[in-house]
């Protein structure tokens, strides 16, 4: 089936141009919406995965994804509301920079 997705619908789908929150990855189970390895929420918050999440200390409160280890990843489906030039990501760790992003283009029906 053309456009078809291997993971489930977003959990919280992300307009773009905007904010894409770390902890409002796809729905679709561990391989498919995301990699953690290892068992468990260490955060213990939100999210009945292995994803640890954990409530956030920023002014505008919130959750983070933390405990961040090599070979992790989450998926983000969005939805492009206007056409950009550009898009950028950012991930911190208290040891340094944390993680890479990828972009992949996929057409819906």
């Amino acid at each position: 089936m053309r456009g078809a997705r291997v993971h489930a619908l977003s959990w919280h789908p992300a307009v773009l141009p905007g904010t894409i929150e770390a902890e409002h990855f796809d729905e679709g189970g561990a391989g498919i919406a995301y990699v953690d390895t290892t068992a468990g929420n260490s955060g213990g918050s939100l999210r009945a995965t292995d994803v640890d999440i954990q409530p956030t200390s920023d002014a505008g409160a919130g959750y983070n994804v933390g405990w961040l280890k090599p070979g992790e990843w989450l998926v983000y489906s969005v939805d492009v509301t206007k056409a950009a030039a550009s898009a950028s990501a950012h991930a911190w760790h208290r040891m340094g920079p944390a993680a890479r992003s990828t972009l992949k283009r996929t057409e819906s029906p």
